[in-house]
């Protein structure tokens, strides 16, 4: 670049600057070299393509202008199958402030002149089925489970429509204790009709347990018991957890009957007392046929030791064998003279166990310290501290594993009330009078007086007749056997064995017969505890006196009373409530 350019630039003053030349073509002016260099209308749009002079020729408007509008024809030559447009009336330019001024204002929406119209697009052609997108198929087929949703059972629609008004419907019937499955016929199983159940019998023993399980379950008292009544004790807590066992096998065997039956609509099958009983036996005849059978266990029956535990089963002795139920414990093949020896104690026992089993129980208590608290009536509320039996105790008593040891306590509790009172040496020895030995016992068993009656003195019916009184108002009654009795009848078992004590447990109404009961020991034979039925002939005839506990003398009325008895009714024995005199 020359000098005298670089002059004019570092000079204030800056060439015009022009938009366009004329209205027609546009010029531009960049004031690069002046006026006096540069034209005053310079041709800039000069070699340019074709293309670009038909765009900006006035009156020709190129294909791609915005401003378009289609013409009428297509132009065949230069753009096949598209529509030649024509420019609309052209604007003035920005210059032209007077044209500008006179173009109508922005707002007037119908002085502005018409847009052009953009044509229609024809629509896209369908494309064949083969064209179209298909998915590729990858042969994949999910496994089958076999799973069925369970289906939900039956809900009731809703509930039963009431009645129009109460007074219309009659009162409802006040409902029973509970009623047998709340609506239905009850129909007893009658298991002594089928085959499978006939001679089966229970022992009288278990029969007894099978009642008063029975009576438990019998909720409403009607006589029967249906499987809603057993399923309702089985969840419940009235029944210990033995007694639950025991009613679960009979209910098994009750459920079994009545499916292979067909019951009626409106039917609901129950047991009896006396279906209870064959079901319990059914199941006693496969584990043990002779109690099935209506046969004593062995044990009982057995002279000498008592059966022993299975070899590998471990053995806890305790108070009572069934700690759920004591009174099945309490028996009176349970009594064996121990260490003690003192027949006449456990004559007096055995009786009571007959009239009240549940003195026994109120007897015994355990203390804090594992240790046993023996209170006799006799003692007036005094108690007496054992501890529990030794091991050479158990064994030598044998019979805990069945019973328990609840008379080995007893047995050694009377030995510390008798030495408390007299010396024991004297009390115990065999010479001394029966009278006195017998009245030690009763007085402690039942805090009452003794009665003396020779047996000579009485006709063998007038005898009888004042046994049944006494033993009707629950007295213990003890019978002293003569001294002269052969031994050839002992050991048939037809007679007592001579000058021994047995207890009086009643009178058989089928045979006619009293019923006496003695005590062995386990070192010598069973004849001591056999069970003896005599006539009253033969009971005047083996026995000679009989000792019993005395009524309570009634206070007279209006003089001094120095016992005084709240109820004479119950005597002077606070452990029982006797029957009304």
């Amino acid at each position: 670049m020359s000098g005298s350019d670089d002059e004019k630039k570092d000079s204030g003053t800056v060439p015009e600057y022009k938009f366009f030349g004329d209205g027609a073509t546009a010029g531009y002016s960049f004031g690069l070299d002046g006026d006096a260099a540069q034209p005053a209308n310079p041709a800039l749009n000069t070699n340019l393509p074709d293309w670009f002079a038909s765009a900006t020729t006035p009156g020709v408007v190129s294909n791609y202008s915005a401003g378009a509008t289609p013409a009428a024809k297509a132009d065949p030559v230069n753009n096949p199958g598209r529509a030649t447009y024509q420019a609309p009336p052209a604007l003035p330019e920005l210059t032209d402030r007077p044209a500008l001024k006179a173009l109508p204002p922005l707002t007037d929406l119908a002085a502005l002149p018409d847009l052009p119209t953009l044509p229609d697009l024809a629509p896209l052609p369908d494309l064949p089925a083969s064209a179209r997108y298909q998915p590729a198929s990858t042969g994949y087929q999910p496994a089958s489970t076999g799973y069925q949703p369970p289906t939900a059972p039956a809900m009731p629609v809703g509930p039963k429509p009431l009645p129009q008004s109460v007074s219309q419907s009659a009162a409802p019937p006040m409902p029973a204790v509970r009623r047998t499955e709340a609506a239905g016929r009850a129909k007893p199983l009658d298991l002594a009709a089928d085959s499978r159940f006939s001679g089966l019998n229970l022992p009288a023993e278990l029969a007894t347990t099978v009642e008063r399980i029975f009576s438990l379950n019998d909720l409403d008292f009607n006589g029967f018991v249906d499987f809603s009544e057993i399923t309702k004790m089985l969840e419940g807590e009235e029944l210990t957890a033995s007694e639950k066992q025991f009613v679960l096998l009979i209910y098994q065997v009750g459920k079994k009957i009545v499916a292979e039956r067909p019951i009626d609509h409106g039917v609901v099958p129950v047991m009896s007392k006396q279906d209870f009983k064959l079901a319990f036996a059914s199941i006693l005849k496969d584990v043990m046929p002779t109690l099935a059978a209506g046969a004593p266990p062995a044990s009982i029956t057995a002279s000498g030791l008592p059966a022993q535990p299975a070899v590998g089963q471990p053995f806890r002795p305790t108070v009572y064998a069934e700690e759920d139920y004591p009174l099945g414990s309490i028996k009176a093949q349970a009594v064996r003279l121990g260490t003690m020896g003192d027949a006449y104690f456990a004559a007096a026992l055995v009786s009571l166990i007959d009239l009240h089993p549940r003195s026994i129980m109120r007897m015994i208590n355990l203390a804090a310290d594992q240790c046993f608290t023996v209170t006799f009536p006799g003692m007036h509320g005094k108690t007496l501290d054992l501890l529990p039996p030794r091991a050479e105790e158990i064994m030598h008593y044998g019979l805990a594993q069945k019973y328990g040891y609840w008379y080995p306590l007893l047995e050694k509790a009377f030995g510390m009330y008798v030495a408390q009172r007299h010396k024991l040496a004297s009390s115990m020895e065999h010479g001394k009078d029966p009278l006195a030995r017998v009245a030690q016992a009763i007085e402690a068993l039942t805090n009452g007086q003794i009665g003396t009656l020779v047996v000579a003195d009485f006709n063998p019916e007038a005898l009888r007749q004042y046994i049944l009184d006494v033993l009707s108002k629950g007295k213990i009654m003890v019978a002293m056997s003569t001294d002269n009795i052969s031994q050839a009848s002992t050991i048939a078992g037809a007679a007592p064995l001579p000058s021994k004590p047995y207890a009086v447990q009643g009178f058989d109404q089928n045979s006619n017969k009293m019923i006496v009961r003695g005590v062995g020991t386990v070192n010598l034979s069973n004849l001591d505890e056999a069970v003896l039925r005599l006539s009253a002939e033969e009971f005047v005839h083996y026995f000679k006196t009989i000792f019993y506990e005395k009524e309570a003398e009634r206070p007279i009325v209006g003089g001094p009373d120095p016992h005084a008895v709240s109820n004479p009714a119950t005597g002077m024995n606070h452990w029982r409530k006797l029957p009304e005199q």
